[in-house]
């Protein structure tokens, strides 16, 4: 009996994926990507209260600083405008971080979906953009806290040499920096550096299966 002479894989990447899958993953890819986009904007929006700090926003707006009152006597109180630069900058830095932390994973998440929608899911670029997520997820973890300490020392270092003929004598009440987020971020960027992982090895599949065909 002849034997056949297709050379063909067992194993095929691309499974047929149903209209319906098809459209559930395109709406969650679009659904990702617009919550990437207001992530990114509100890091711009977050940007211009810390930085620029326009007239009438209050100090308590500083992540960290939960009051700064000054004398009930004095009419003027301090504003986040009143507040060192250098306390606004390395806050907003800490907050930029997370952002764009959360920008590139949900990012990250739209490109598999989509690819997912192609029934191409290890298409080359995918890992390498998991991993990207999974080092800036990782990297706000440590930013995000550190931010927050310095930019609340500033603010104390400033308390204690404000002019007492200016607003008085200034009450100052700080939050510690909370566990919560950075604990967050480092669960997502485990999750997501195993699932880079895993995504470069069906890539690695593919390669090899494609070399088969």
């Amino acid at each position: 009996m002849p034997k056949s002479t297709t050379n063909k894989s067992t194993t095929d990447t691309k499974q047929p994926v149903t209209a319906a899958g098809r459209g559930l993953a395109l709406t969650g890819a679009r659904a990702l990507n617009v919550g990437q986009g207001m992530a990114l904007a509100w890091l711009v929006v977050l940007g211009v209260v810390t930085i620029g700090a326009p007239t009438g926003i209050s100090a308590a707006t500083l992540p960290g600083v939960d009051l700064l009152r000054s004398d009930s006597a004095v009419a003027e109180m301090a504003a986040l405008s009143d507040l060192p630069m250098i306390a606004r900058v390395i806050s907003w830095a800490g907050t930029a971080a997370l952002f764009l932390a959360l920008a590139l994973a949900l990012g990250a998440a739209a490109q598999v979906a989509r690819h997912v929608a192609r029934a191409d899911p290890f298409a080359p670029g995918i890992a390498r953009a998991l991993r990207s997520a999974s080092v800036a997820l990782l990297t706000a973890a440590a930013v995000v806290p550190l931010a927050r300490f310095v930019s609340v020392a500033q603010v104390e270092r400033w308390v204690q040499a404000a002019p007492v003929r200016e607003w008085g004598e200034i009450t100052l009440h700080t939050s510690g920096v909370g566990v919560g987020t950075p604990v967050a971020l480092l669960v997502l960027a485990f999750a997501t550096g195993v699932l880079a992982a895993a995504f470069r090895q069906g890539e690695r599949l593919r390669q090899e299966t494609d070399g088969l065909v």
